[in-house]
C-alpha cells in the first residue's frame, strides 16, 4: 500500500526535521552570560548611532500661525514663524533664516522670501499680488536651508480666487458612469448671484467647457434656467480618471465683461476605492495572532469609511473590518500555515514561502465588486502589539514568535521620540511582555522598535499625549463690546500645574461673519508641531532619474484630514482614532539605513549667517588661486576684497542683510582692474524640488460655500458701493488709457509696441528687483518657465502662457542654457530654466515684450522679445563674464499690521468690513505669564474670534481659541 504524499515528504525531509529539532534543544541550553554580552554591544552600538546622528545631523521643524484660514488674491498673509528643534522642541538656534514659499500645482515657484530667525521665531507678512497670481490651487511652504537635506517642511495648501463684489455662487454635482468601456459625465450646476440678494443667475447665456486636468474634452453653449441651474450629460470619448476635472463656465452676456468662473468636479465613486492594509509591526506571521490596521481612500482623495470581510483562499470568511473614522480601523485574525497540514507547513518552511493568502471584499457602501489583497504571511517571524491606553501611565508591549530568531545576535527593544532614543530593554526569547512607562518619552509620536542586532524586526508608532500643553487665558477689559470700540486684552498663561510661563506668542482677530474659524485646531501650533510637522509618506521610486540627480531618495509628505480632531479630542473614539493613525501612517524620523549605514552627505548647511561663496576659474574652467575677488553694494554700503584660496574658492561672511538691490563680484588683479581671461562663479542658492502631495483640489471659495464666505462676499460688495458709488461692481480705481510704450532699439520682430505687455526701463527700475526671472515671474501672472530643444539641439529656455509655447529672444538670440544639469523628467525642466533666468541682471536689460493676443500673433504666432543695452545677445554677452550680480534672498523686514484708531476721528466714512480685525504677532509674556493687547473693533455685528498661539522657551506649545463677547442688538 502507498505511503500517503505527506508522509513521502516526511521521509525526504526527516534530517531537515531532526535538525530543527535539535537546534531547538541547543538554543535552550545557550548560556544566558554570553547573550547578555551581545544584546549589551547591540544597546551600545545603537545608543551610539544615535547619539551621533542626533548631533550631527539635528533636525527642525516649523510652525506658521497665519492671521486667517483662507485668502483672495490681492490679500497679504500675515504669520508667526515657530522653529524647533525636534529633539528638544525648543526654539532652533542652528538656523536664522526661514524661506517661505509660493507654489502652484504646476511645480512653478510663484514668490519666495526670507524671514529673520532669532531663536527660532521671526514673524513677515507673504503679498498676494494681483499682478502675480492667476486663480487656483497654491502651496505654502517653509522651511530652512538645513531642513532640506532631511526633505522637512511645513506646507499648507490655499486656493487662491478673485474678490469679486458681483461674483457667482457656485454649487456642483457630479457624476462619472461607465457606459461601454466609456465614460460618460453628468453634471449639475446652479448658479447664484451675491450682488443681488444671492438671487438665481436667471436665463444667461454662457459657454461650458469641460478639462480633464489640462486636457479640453468637449464645452457646450448654454442657457441657465429660472432657478439659475445647468444641467446636461455628455459621453466622452476617452475614459476620464476623475480626480482633476473642472468646469470652466464663461458668461456670454457682454454686460458681465467676460466673466469666467473655474469650477473643480468633486467625483466620488465607490467602486473607485482604493483600500490598503498594515499589519501592526510590518509583518503577518502564519500562527501568530495580528493586529492589522486598514485605511481606505476615495477616488476623491479623501479618506471614506467603509466596512467589509476577509477570506482566505478557500472562501472561508476569517474577518470582518469597519473604518472607525476617516476611513481608518484596525482588526484581529490569525493568519494561518495552509490547509494540507504537515506536508505543506514543511515545504513553507524549505522553501520560505507563504502558504496561505487572504483577500478582502467591501460590503458598506454597495457595489464594490474589487477585491483587495492583504500583506502576504510569512512562514516564521516576530509580532508585537502595543496596548496603549489614554490614561494609563505605561504602554503595554506584547511579544510572539520571538523563538524563531537565530541567537547569533541580541534582541533588544528600543524607543526613540524626535530622534532620541527614549528606552531601551534586553528582550530574552522567552519574553511575552513588556511595560513602558510613558513617563520616559515627552508628548507626541514615540516610535517603538524590536531589534535583533541592529537589523530592525518589527516597529510600530504610538502617541503618548501627558496633556502638557499650555493653559492659556484670555480675559477682556469689559463685559461686551460693540461697533468700533476700545478692546484691551489681558492674556495669562500656565502649565499643567498652574506655574505661570514666560513665552513667545502671537494673536490674530478675525470677523466671524466673513472668516472661517478653526475650531478644530487644525492649524494651531500644538496640532502642527506635535502631529502634522512629524509626518511623512513613502519615497518615491527612481528619484534621481525623475527629479534631481544629487539625492538618492527623496520622501513625500503627506497630509492628514482634520488633524485637530485627533490632538484636542472631544469625543469617546478620537483616541482610538489616533492609534489607528498611528497605526497606518508614516512619521518621519531617522531611518535606521541612515544611523547604521554611511555617513549621509549633507548638501544643505545651516544658515546662521550671511556668507556669499564662489570660485574663480580660467577660460578652461580650471580655478585659479590666489585672486582678488572685489565685493560691492550701494545698499547696504559694502566695499571690500577677499583672495580665493588654492582652489580659487573665495568667501565673504557676515554680509549684512540685502532687502533690495544686489552684490556686485569681480575677479581684479593687483590693480583692481578687471582680471583678462577669468569668471567668477557664484555659489547660489538652491532649493529643494517641493513636490506635491495633496489627493484633492482645494474648492474656490465660490463653489459650494457656506454662510461665512457668502457674508464676506455681501460685505465686499457693500464696502465697495461705499467707497465707489459711481463704480458698482468693481473695486477698481478709473484706469486711464496711456500712450503706447515703445523700446527704444527693440529687438520686437512683430514692431516696437506692438505686445500686450511692454515694460520700459522705468518699470525695471521702479521694481527694485535684480534678475530677469523675479522680474517676469512677479509682473506677468500664469507665466511658466521649462528648458527645450533648438534645431541645434541645444538646451534653451521656453517661457508658457495660457498653453501658448514661446521662445523668447534677448536680442537677436534664443536663450541658451549654459549651465545645463539635467534633462530628465517634467519636474526638473523648469530648474535649470528658473536658474539660468536667474543669472541674467535687469541692470542690463532695457525693455521687455510680450505678444499672446490674436491682435499681434496671426502672422508670427506668440513672441517675448528682451532688449538689452548692449544689444549683443545672450551668448556673447553673458559667457564667462569676469564679474557677476547676485542677489540672495531678501529678508522680509516685517511691518505694523494697520488698525484704526477710533478714538481720534477717523477718516473712514464708508463701512469697515476688515476680516482680519487685528493681528499682533509679538506678545511676550512676563515672569507673571501675563501680557496685555489692545485694539479696535470693527463694524461687524457678527463677532469676533481670537486665536492665541505660541510656545514657551522649553517648547511647550499652546493654543486658545475665545469669542469676544458682544453687545446685544
Amino acid at each position: 500500500m502507498p505511503l500517503p504524499s505527506y508522509l513521502h515528504f516526511v521521509k525526504r525531509y526527516s534530517c531537515a526535521i531532526l535538525l530543527v529539532a535539535f537546534a531547538g534543544i541547543c538554543r535552550a541550553q545557550v548560556d544566558q552570560s554570553t547573550s547578555a554580552r551581545i544584546v549589551d554591544r547591540d544597546m551600545k552600538r545603537i545608543f551610539d548611532s544615535l547619539k551621533a546622528t542626533n548631533q550631527k545631523l539635528p533636525t527642525e521643524k516649523v510652525h506658521l500661525h497665519t492671521d486667517k484660514a483662507f485668502y483672495n488674491i490681492g490679500d497679504t498673509i500675515w504669520f508667526k514663524a515657530y522653529v524647533v528643534n525636534n529633539v528638544t522642541g525648543k526654539g532652533t538656534n542652528m538656523s536664522n533664516r526661514l524661506y517661505v514659499t509660493m507654489q502652484d500645482d504646476s511645480l512653478n515657484v510663484i514668490d519666495r522670501i526670507s524671514v529673520r530667525l532669532v531663536n527660532g521665531i521671526g514673524w513677515a507678512q507673504f503679498p498676494i499680488r494681483k499682478i502675480q497670481y492667476l486663480e487656483g490651487n497654491f502651496t505654502l511652504w517653509a522651511n530652512t536651508t538645513w531642513m532640506q537635506n532631511f526633505q522637512s517642511y511645513y506646507s499648507r495648501r490655499f486656493y487662491f480666487g478673485q474678490a469679486m463684489t458681483d461674483a457667482w455662487l457656485v454649487t456642483s454635482d457630479t457624476k462619472i458612469d461607465s457606459v461601454n468601456g466609456k465614460s460618460r459625465i453628468s453634471v449639475s450646476l446652479a448658479l447664484n448671484r451675491t450682488d443681488k440678494l444671492l438671487s438665481p443667475v436667471t436665463l444667461k447665456d454662457v459657454e461650458v467647457r469641460i478639462y480633464d486636468r489640462d486636457r479640453y474634452l468637449f464645452k457646450k453653449k448654454m442657457r441657465t434656467g429660472v432657478d439659475g441651474s445647468l444641467k446636461f450629460t455628455e459621453d466622452l470619448k476617452d475614459r476620464v480618471d476623475g480626480k482633476r476635472v473642472r468646469a470652466q463656465i464663461t458668461s456670454l452676456d457682454p454686460i458681465d465683461t467676460n466673466k469666467i468662473l473655474k469650477v473643480p468636479l468633486t467625483i466620488d465613486r465607490s467602486n473607485k476605492i482604493d483600500l490598503q492594509f498594515l499589519p501592526e509591526g510590518g509583518k503577518l506571521v502564519a500562527g501568530l495572532k495580528s493586529t492589522v490596521g486598514f485605511k481606505a481612500i476615495g477616488e476623491d482623495g479623501r479618506g471614506t469609511n467603509v466596512a467589509g470581510d476577509v477570506f482566505d483562499s478557500k472562501g472561508k470568511k476569517v474577518a470582518s473590518f469597519k473604518a472607525l473614522h476617516k476611513g481608518m480601523g484596525a482588526f484581529e485574525f490569525t493568519p494561518q500555515p495552509g490547509s494540507d497540514s504537515l506536508n505543506r507547513a514543511i515545504q513553507s518552511w524549505v522553501n520560505k514561502r507563504p502558504t496561505e493568502t487572504y483577500t478582502a471584499r467591501i460590503t458598506e457602501p454597495q457595489g464594490v465588486t474589487e477585491e483587495y489583497q492583504l500583506p502576504k504571511v510569512e512562514p516564521f517571524g516576530t509580532v508585537i502589539h502595543l496596548e496603549n491606553v489614554e490614561n494609563a501611565n505605561h504602554v503595554k508591549i506584547t511579544l510572539a514568535g520571538l523563538n524563531s530568531v537565530p541567537l547569533d545576535s541580541g534582541i533588544t527593544m528600543v524607543a526613540t521620540a524626535g530622534g532620541a532614543l527614549r528606552y531601551a530593554q534586553k528582550v530574552m526569547i522567552d519574553t511575552k511582555e513588556l511595560i513602558v512607562e510613558k513617563k520616559a518619552f515627552p508628548t507626541g509620536p514615540v516610535r517603538f522598535t524590536l531589534f535583533k542586532g541592529i537589523t530592525p524586526l518589527n516597529e510600530r508608532v504610538v502617541f503618548i499625549d501627558h496633556h502638557d500643553q499650555l493653559q492659556m487665558k484670555i480675559t477682556p477689559h469689559k463685559p461686551s463690546y460693540g461697533k468700533r470700540d476700545s478692546v484691551s486684552l489681558s492674556i495669562e498663561v500656565k502649565d499643567k500645574n498652574g506655574n505661570p510661563v514666560a513665552g513667545r506668542f502671537s494673536l490674530s482677530v478675525t470677523d466671524d461673519r466673513q472668516t472661517k474659524v478653526d475650531t478644530l485646531g487644525d492649524l494651531d501650533a500644538t496640532t502642527s508641531l506635535l502631529l502634522t510637522g512629524n509626518l511623512t509618506i513613502s519615497k518615491i521610486k527612481d528619484f534621481k532619474k525623475m527629479y534631481l540627480k544629487d539625492f538618492e531618495e527623496y520622501f513625500v509628505k503627506g497630509e492628514i484630514e482634520s488633524p485637530g480632531y485627533y490632538i484636542h479630542r472631544t469625543d469617546k473614539k478620537a483616541w482610538e482614532a489616533l492609534d489607528n493613525l498611528m497605526l497606518t501612517q508614516a512619521w518621519a524620523d531617522h531611518p535606521w539605513t541612515k544611523v547604521f549605514g554611511s555617513e549621509k552627505k549633507i548638501w544643505f548647511k545651516p544658515q546662521n549667517t550671511q556668507s556669499i561663496t564662489g570660485t574663480v576659474l580660467n577660460m578652461s574652467g580650471k580655478p585659479i588661486p590666489n585672486a582678488n575677488v572685489w565685493i560691492y553694494s550701494k545698499k547696504p554700503a559694502l566695499d571690500g576684497k577677499e583672495v580665493t584660496d588654492k582652489n580659487g574658492v573665495f568667501a565673504f561672511r557676515s554680509l549684512l542683510a540685502i532687502d533690495s538691490g544686489s552684490f556686485f563680484f569681480q575677479a581684479v588683479n593687483a590693480n583692481l582692474k578687471p582680471l583678462a581671461l577669468s569668471e567668477v562663479d557664484i555659489d547660489r542658492a538652491h532649493f529643494m524640488l517641493q513636490l506635491p502631495f495633496f489627493n484633492y483640489p482645494i474648492l474656490p471659495w465660490y463653489v459650494n460655500t457656506d454662510s461665512t464666505l457668502i457674508d464676506q462676499a455681501k460685505r465686499l460688495t457693500a464696502w465697495a458701493n461705499a467707497a465707489y458709488p459711481k463704480g458698482v461692481g468693481t473695486l477698481l480705481k478709473e484706469v486711464k488709457i496711456k500712450q503706447t510704450k515703445i523700446i527704444r532699439g527693440s529687438y520686437n520682430e512683430i514692431g516696437p509696441g506692438k505686445a500686450d505687455y511692454i515694460f520700459d526701463e522705468n518699470d525695471i527700475k521702479r521694481s527694485g528687483l535684480t534678475n530677469l526671472y523675479e522680474f517676469l515671474s512677479r509682473n506677468i501672472p500664469g507665466l511658466r518657465f521649462m528648458h527645450g530643444y533648438n534645431s541645434r539641439d541645444e538646451p534653451i529656455i521656453i517661457v508658457k502662457y495660457n498653453g501658448l509655447q514661446i521662445s523668447p529672444k534677448l536680442d537677436f538670440d534664443q536663450m541658451v542654457i549654459n549651465d545645463f544639469k539635467n534633462p530628465w523628467g517634467y519636474f526638473r525642466r523648469s530648474v535649470d530654466a528658473v536658474e539660468e533666468l536667474s543669472k541674467f541682471n535687469l541692470s542690463d536689460i532695457r525693455g521687455i515684450e510680450l505678444a499672446v493676443s490674436d491682435k499681434y500673433t496671426h502672422f508670427k504666432g506668440p513672441m517675448m522679445a528682451i532688449t538689452s543695452y548692449s544689444g549683443v545677445g545672450g551668448k556673447t554677452q553673458y559667457a564667462n563674464a569676469s564679474f557677476q550680480f547676485y542677489r540672495p534672498v531678501p529678508i522680509t523686514p516685517p511691518k505694523l499690521f494697520y488698525t484704526p484708531k477710533y478714538a481720534i476721528k477717523s477718516k473712514l466714512t464708508f463701512p469697515d468690513y476688515r476680516p482680519t480685525v487685528h493681528w499682533e504677532p509679538n506678545i511676550v509674556t512676563d515672569k507673571n505669564g501675563k501680557a496685555t493687547v489692545t485694539f479696535y473693533t470693527s463694524d461687524s455685528d457678527g463677532g469676533l474670534s481670537i486665536n492665541l498661539q505660541g510656545m514657551s522657551a522649553d517648547g511647550r506649545t499652546g493654543s486658545l481659541l475665545y469669542k469676544l463677547p458682544a453687545k446685544s442688538k
